[in-house]
């Protein structure tokens, strides 16, 4: 089997509940566990999927890039790489600045994933309830349409059933 490249993405909401979190957590190892030696991980720098899917990959061995709002991308080696310069980009202020650069990382996410040589996929983690916030960005919903416009063939979306969210959600 030749490696292959897969971005997980998900809704930070699956934190909210210790058992959307087993399940996400769950989803991802299956996923990581059935990449072939010397595949390659995506991912963002959030807490929830992303940080899960950093420690699976790392704990597989597997190659992985961490995306940043900044511009940042650091390589499992220690390579650090750009997506935007963030010394000419000022810091969002704003919650629709912070929002627009998040939403552009997420696009060079997908752009990154479509540059890939061999089999690239997508995983999205979504959850059926709104952050702690109250509000639902669907952020991991545009990072895979994202991907579907670069190409990638592969994008799966899960739900977390909502008995597995919080209570009340």
């Amino acid at each position: 089997m030749h490696p292959e490249t897969l971005l997980i993405c998900g809704a930070r909401a699956l934190a909210l509940s210790p058992t959307a979190e087993a399940w996400a957590r769950a989803r991802i190892v299956e996923a990581i566990r059935a990449l072939p030696a010397g595949s390659r991980v995506l991912f963002g720098n959030a807490a929830g999927p992303d940080t899960w899917a950093s420690d699976a990959a790392k704990a597989a061995g597997l190659k992985w890039q961490r995306f940043y709002p900044s511009g940042d991308v650091i390589d499992h080696d220690g390579t650090h790489a750009f997506w935007m310069f963030s010394a000419f980009a000022p810091r969002p202020r704003t919650p629709e600045q912070w929002r627009q650069r998040l939403l552009a990382r997420d696009r060079a996410m997908a752009a990154a994933l479509g540059s890939m040589l061999g089999q690239r996929r997508a995983l999205g983690l979504l959850a059926p309830w709104p952050n702690a916030d109250g509000r639902r960005t669907h952020g991991t919903d545009y990072t895979l349409r994202c991907c579907r416009a670069a190409g990638v063939e592969v994008v799966t979306a899960l739900t977390c059933p909502a008995e597995l969210g919080p209570a009340g959600a």
